[in-house]
């Protein structure tokens, strides 16, 4: 691992499910292993891939579990975005989702607490 790795200038929350498939990802098809998992931004969102890690390579993870590697590109973005790294239901299996914390995807949003209406007393 290279020493020159820094930790984020960001927020990224990487839940439990998404930490579990990114370690299977990784397990899976790391055939070097000085490969890590990186992240950079596409046109259309986002891209993981294994790679070797690089000198400007910003940490993503937890100070126990680094799991993602971001490019400076992204770590630009990480700056002044936090963002959610997740997993969804597909019908093609799960997939991972990346999205700006304050703007979640309607599929993985927390619903809305139901209110039951008050029982009421009957008159007699």
């Amino acid at each position: 691992m290279a020493r020159s790795a820094k930790k984020p200038k960001c927020t990224v929350t990487i839940t439990e499910r998404a930490a579990k498939e990114l370690k299977a990802i990784q397990a899976a098809n790391a055939k070097d292993e000085r490969h890590v998992l990186r992240i950079d931004t596409e046109s259309e969102g986002f891209s993981l891939w294994l790679g070797p890690e690089q000198e400007e390579d910003t940490l993503v993870g937890s100070e126990d579990t680094v799991l993602l590697r971001a490019t400076p590109d992204l770590t630009r973005f990480l700056v002044e975005t936090s963002v959610v790294i997740d997993c969804m239901d597909h019908p093609d299996g799960m997939r991972l989702i990346v999205y700006p914390e304050d703007e979640p995807p309607a599929e993985v949003s927390k619903p809305k607490k139901k209110t039951r209406p008050t029982a009421r007393k009957t008159k007699k």
